[in-house]
């Protein structure tokens, strides 16, 4: 499979502009049987389209539970359209001087194709540091000025069920994991195209398999520590589960040659992609009852608070 770096270029000149990182619905990907709460009083699914370019990201709303608030979280994986518009700075930030957005540190240029080859646009996103993806979404909710962030793992094991109470988000067969999932069953050894598989309930693809996704594990000490859930397209059955994770390890970099090596790529972690997430506004009712600060009625934040989300301080994610 060709992985030159002419092909890298063509495919960033000739993609990431034009191409859209969500797509109408496909014959045959009915949502999974799963009883799901009222969607009566939920806010709408939107398209965040990215100012100045034909890009856009689909988010679709997660219903509150046990007194929690409910949040968009993206349709997909987030695929290279959107990031080589992060990485390249060819949404046009870096001509603009003064623009709010280019404070956002970049990504180093990856000194290989990230995408291995395995295909770029509609693909999504892999060989990014925790530290990339958590940039990637200060990046966006400056572009938007909408506030988006990494999910928690309490918060994606949610979405990604989607009410179910077995495995996976269609229950406990595994005859149907590959009517959902990308694995090491039908993969090839390689990621795919998001949405080609059925959604869960909620309207969530590819929760099991294909990326793995970064979120953020909240312990009991209450420390923070980065993992990636969801399982990847090398997983086997059960590895690609919606209690799946898994710890960043040092051979995720061990073929990176340098001196030190990067924190924004991983070398040998062609699985390691991110899913995002945006909280539902905060009515006046809950912002007064909760005395914190949060997104205000549009939904939008401060960038402060757009860096970890919904009001919440910032804090330093282990590894």
């Amino acid at each position: 499979m060709p992985t030159s770096l002419g092909r890298w270029s063509v495919l960033l000149c000739g993609s990431s502009l034009l191409g859209a990182a969500s797509f109408a619905p496909l014959a045959g990907q009915e949502p999974a049987a799963v009883v799901t709460p009222s969607a009566a009083a939920l806010p709408a699914a939107y398209l965040e389209t990215l100012p100045g370019t034909r890009v856009s990201i689909r988010m679709v709303p997660i219903p509150p539970a046990d007194g929690k608030p409910g949040f968009w979280l993206s349709e997909c994986e987030i695929t290279w359209d959107a990031y080589d518009l992060f990485i390249f700075g060819i949404d046009g930030a870096r001509d603009r001087e003064g623009d709010a957005v280019d404070a956002y540190t970049r990504p180093s240029k990856p000194y290989i194709p990230p995408d291995r080859g395995f295909g770029h646009e509609g693909y999504p996103v892999i060989s990014s540091s925790f530290k990339n993806a958590k940039q990637f979404c200060r990046w966006l909710s400056a572009k938007t000025r909408n506030g988006y962030r990494l999910p928690t793992v309490a918060e994606w094991r949610y979405a990604a069920g989607a009410g179910s109470t077995g495995k996976w988000c269609f229950g406990d067969d595994p005859a149907q994991l590959g009517d959902y999932a990308w694995f090491d069953g039908n993969a090839d050894w390689t990621t795919h195209p998001v949405r080609k598989k059925k959604p869960n309930a909620w309207g969530v693809y590819d929760a099991h398999g294909n990326a793995g996704e970064w979120c953020v594990e909240v312990g009991k000490d209450g420390k923070r520590r980065v993992v990636l859930c969801g399982g990847t397209f090398e997983g086997q059955t059960d590895e690609v589960t919606l209690s799946a994770l898994e710890r960043p390890e040092e051979r995720w970099q061990m073929s990176d040659p340098q001196i030190p090596k990067s924190k924004w790529w991983l070398s040998d972690a062609p699985f390691a992609g991110l899913r995002i997430l945006r909280p539902f506004p905060v009515t006046e009712v809950e912002t007064d009852a909760k005395k914190k600060p949060g997104p205000d009625s549009s939904g939008k934040t401060s960038e402060q608070s757009a860096t970890v989300g919904s009001g919440s301080s910032p804090q330093k994610e282990e590894r």
